[in-house]
């Protein structure tokens, strides 16, 4: 938080946590408002490890209810889909829907299971 500040993490939180970027099942990538939304494109899909990061980042901040909303929708989301997705869809009304795995990258999805599973048991991220 030294980085941005006590306004700065209240506003970052805000952002995050508006309904256009916060779904039942975690963060959007980018805004559903925005004209290149597409929940099925890497312009709008919910991404596990960037929802974990965003859930870190507001427990961190203080923001201990909107982190909580982040990290019981992301595993909502994983147990219905059930599998350990690295992202997922969520329609602009809100509905989960599932990615072909054949379109799922490859990247960042270790890091992603890591911290879900960090979450799951509500373990803080360790500190390097």
């Amino acid at each position: 938080m030294a980085a941005v500040g006590r306004r700065g993490a209240d506003a970052a939180a805000e952002r995050l946590t508006a309904p256009d970027v916060l779904t039942p099942h975690g963060l959007r990538t980018l805004s559903a408002d925005a004209g290149a939304f597409d929940p099925h494109a890497y312009t709008g899909r919910c991404l596990a490890v960037r929802s974990w990061l965003g859930w870190g980042g507001l427990r961190a901040a203080g923001h201990a209810a909107a982190a909580e909303r982040i990290r019981s929708g992301v595993l909502a989301a994983l147990d219905r889909l059930g599998r350990a997705a690295e992202l997922h869809a969520v329609s602009r009304s809100g509905e989960l829907e599932p990615v072909p795995v054949g379109r799922q990258p490859r990247a960042s999805l270790d890091g992603g299971r890591a911290l879900g599973v960090r979450a799951r048991v509500g373990q803080p991220r360790a500190r390097a």
